[in-house]
This record gives structure tokens, sequence and C-alpha cells, in this order.
């Protein structure tokens, strides 16, 4: 299975300058996409669609903050649109696709770069995740989380 993992930094201008053809041309069958700046209303039009594709989006309460999306050329068994804490659904920063036997996830965190309010932010939302993820390990299943500092770099 190839995955790949992309932090746009607005997904219509990335689109604009050939983000679309890019990701048709890398043939993975997932791609997770991070910091889309859009919402899930605005990713439905047809000028984000790839041909062979699912498309499914996490947007966040103002749309220019955040957002995760996720292309897939299977359909997942479910998927999960965030984690059911504020630090994360607030700005849609997790989405999840569940296949037979293995869950992959795109997961945005906040740079924490504006200060100490928004390094708390990070931290918190750090926190959060953990727990989450310790609860997960029950399900005897595999995960594969993506994610990416907004704006800073990438993590893995």
């Amino acid at each position: 299975m190839r995955i790949i993992s992309v932090n746009v930094n607005g997904i219509q201008a990335a689109v604009e300058r050939g983000l679309l053809s890019w990701l048709q041309a890398q043939n993975a069958d997932v791609i997770c996409l991070q910091d889309t700046r859009a919402s899930a209303f605005e990713l439905d039009d047809s000028a984000y669609q790839l041909d062979g594709y699912f498309l499914y989006a996490a947007d966040a309460e103002v749309p220019a903050q955040g957002g995760v999306a996720l292309y897939s050329r299977l359909q997942p068994k479910a998927i999960i649109n965030g984690l059911g804490f504020e630090t994360c659904d607030r700005f849609g920063r997790y989405l999840q696709a569940d296949f037979d036997k293995v869950s992959i996830a795109t997961l945005l965190f906040p740079s924490g770069r504006g200060g100490d309010e928004d390094l708390n932010q990070k931290f918190k939302l750090m926190d959060d995740f953990a727990r989450y993820m310790d609860k997960q390990r029950r399900k005897r299943r595999e995960y594969i989380v993506l994610r990416l500092a907004l704006r800073g770099a990438a993590e893995a």
C-alpha cells in the first residue's frame, strides 16, 4: 500500500499550482492532506476531485484555520472525523479511514509558534492524542497516523 502525506498550506492555492496533477501521478492508494483551509462543502466541488479516488474532509469552525482531507482508492469501511476533544475537533485536525486491518489517519498539529498560548494548545493536543492512542491499542488494529505541524516541519 502506497500512502503519501502533504501539507498543502491551503488547498485552493495548491490546486492552482498543479497539486491534483501531481497527486494523480504519484499513484498512491491513500493521500493525506493537512492544512486544507477549506470547508468540507467546498471540497465537494469537482475542482478538488481526483479520478479513481474517494475524498473525505474534516474542516475547522473557521475554514481558514486548519482542516485535513484524505483521498482513497478503496472506499473505507468507516470514516472517523475528529476525536471528541476541543483542541482537535474545533480546527478539523483529525480524519481517520478504517480499512480491513488498518486505520490510516491524517493529523494536523498547531505549530505552537505564536507564543505561550499557541504552544500550550499544541501540548494539550499532543497529550489528548497520546491518551486517545493508548485507548486504541486495546482494539488490536494497526494504525498509520500521518501528521504535520501547522506551518512547520513534517513529523512522522
